[in-house]
């Protein structure tokens, strides 16, 4: 079985979108997928965007 999990990791100054997060979560037929969010204060370096966005966790688990 396999375990979906998204983390998605925004700032204050570029939210992460429902609609992207949708559209990850229309890939996968697994009917429980775990949606976790992280908000990071603003950083004050060149590419700061580097960091925020829609991460996917996939993992075999075994079912008891």
């Amino acid at each position: 079985m396999k375990k979906v999990e998204i983390l998605v990791v925004e700032d204050y100054a570029h939210p992460i979108s429902e609609k992207d997060i949708e559209e990850v979560t229309k890939k996968f037929k697994e009917n429980e997928i775990v949606i976790n969010r992280v908000h990071i204060p603003k950083w004050d370096i060149e590419n700061e965007n580097e960091v925020t966005g829609v991460y996917v966790i996939v993992r075999e688990v075994a079912e008891v």
